[in-house]
């Protein structure tokens, strides 16, 4: 079966990096990584060094500001669009869309660090865009049209997920398994909103939250260059397989968990030791989706992945 995949969308990104204390020191094993892939020449690895050193220093700096998490996110995007026109200039037509295809998990994915290239997205208007936001789920919930049981299933979800980033909060630093777990949280929520909604309701759910509505002191920028048809790819694996709600969380931390160690590996070891490392990983991996999916769905996956 074929390395597992996971697109870290913008949000996820944001965690991911902060988790993973990208330095300078990681430069070179991300541009190895990218060469392997495009066939780098000495001017484009030179220039990619440096745009992927920007963008570094670009996360740092803006995790470093007091400013909430939505206008972080927001700021995230737009360091994001100005690495890909950078790399647009210097990579040639072929080679970039090799790399946006990594991005995508159409093929290998690099590791979380890369910087993400973000598409533009418009969001449709909802009718029920009178409904003022004071911050709550209830309201939230009011804004997206959910009533009865639709409500308190997004209540709940959306609970819990603002629990977890208090957490983090209060921990005042992201590691590695709490990132994961932030992660994992918002996407379950996400996912639970298409349930209930589908993908207009969620993605009028995403344009809040970009512009920083979701929150009464967020950002009001417009959140345009929030990409989220990642999202949709990793849900629409998710209903491929027919997850469970229980079997959703485990599933997403597990993927998630596998490619932050995956990119440990690639960062700590080199040639055979990197392989066998791989192997042993991709080995571990499968015997935790042996134990969570149903061999129905074990099928399904070896048939989306090509394994």
């Amino acid at each position: 079966m074929k390395q597992f995949w996971i697109v870290l969308i913008a949000i996820g990104s944001f965690y991911i990096s902060q988790a993973q204390q990208l330095n300078g020191a990681d430069l070179p094993a991300m541009i190895d990584l990218v060469d392997e892939h495009l066939n780098l020449n000495d001017y484009q690895k030179k220039e990619l060094t440096l745009i992927f050193k920007d963008a570094i220093q670009e996360f740092e700096k803006i995790q470093t500001l007091e400013k909430t998490d939505v206008e972080k996110l927001s700021l995230m995007t737009q360091s994001q669009k100005a690495t890909r026109n950078r790399l647009e200039v210097v990579l040639d037509n072929n080679q970039y869309q090799t790399y946006k295809a990594l991005l995508d998990g159409s093929t290998k994915t690099l590791t979380a660090g890369t910087p993400v290239i973000t598409e533009t997205y418009e969001s449709s208007s909802n009718t029920n865009a009178n409904v003022i936001i004071d911050g709550s789920a209830a309201s939230i919930a009011d804004r997206l049209g959910f009533s009865g049981n639709e409500k308190s299933q997004f209540i709940a979800a959306y609970d819990k997920q603002e629990m977890e980033i208090q957490n983090v909060k209060n921990a005042g630093t992201i590691t590695t398994a709490s990132g994961i777990d932030l992660l994992t949280s918002i996407l379950v929520t996400d996912f639970k909103i298409i349930d209930l909604g589908g993908r207009s309701t969620y993605e009028e759910y995403f344009q809040l939250r970009s512009s920083g509505q979701l929150n009464p002191n967020g950002s009001n920028s417009s959140g345009q260059d929030v990409d989220i048809s990642q999202v949709y790819q990793l849900y629409d694996l998710k209903s491929a397989l027919d997850l469970s709600d229980q079997q959703t969380g485990t599933f997403i931390r597990l993927i998630i968990g596998g490619e932050a160690e995956k990119g440990m590996i690639r960062k700590q070891y080199s040639g055979e030791q990197r392989a066998k490392k791989l192997k042993e990983l991709e080995t571990k991996s499968l015997q935790s989706l042996q134990q969570l999916l149903t061999p129905e769905q074990l099928q399904k996956l070896g048939q989306i992945l090509g394994g």
